[in-house]
């Protein structure tokens, strides 16, 4: 086992062939990351049944003693923007949190194939989703252990 942040190229590539890693690193793969001849078919991806996994997408805000912060929220209402979002979404696989974005409308866009939908979460399992919560000093030092261990390769 080895720590690899390269999924979304070393799947579709071949040089990893099992990988825990985002949806979207399938999704980004499928698009520009298989070697020539070699179709999105070859790419699969499952999880765990709705309630029992996490569904996250990555946060953005503007910090309360910002130096610009009305230029700030302008451009986070840029990014937010249904055009702006698809089009950021078709270059680089992360879902952002827009409703136009279902399944349906990005497989019928042609921006994911039809045998990874599972790759998009849908409504039901947003509302189920499991959640990062804080570990508290005992859970943190037992993670920090973990990882350490893990990371050395043990």
């Amino acid at each position: 086992m080895k720590v690899n942040i390269e999924a979304y190229k070393d799947i579709p590539e071949g040089t990893t062939t099992v990988a825990q890693t985002w949806s979207a690193d399938l999704i980004a793969g499928a698009a520009g990351y298989l070697p020539e001849g070699v179709t999105d078919e070859v790419l699969g991806f499952w999880h765990p049944p709705a309630g029992s996994y996490v569904v996250t997408n990555d946060s953005m805000g503007v910090l309360s003693d910002a130096q610009s912060p009305v230029l700030a929220h302008l451009y986070l209402n840029f990014l937010l923007d249904n055009e702006v979002a698809e089009k950021n979404f078709s270059w680089v696989g992360y879902l952002p949190a827009i409703a136009k974005l279902d399944a349906d409308y990005v497989i019928g866009a042609g921006y994911v194939p039809e045998h990874l939908r599972n790759c998009v979460p849908t409504n039901d399992e947003i509302a189920q989703a499991l959640y990062l919560r804080p570990l508290g000093a005992t859970g943190d030092a037992q993670y920090e252990t973990a990882w350490a261990k893990f990371t050395a390769g043990g």
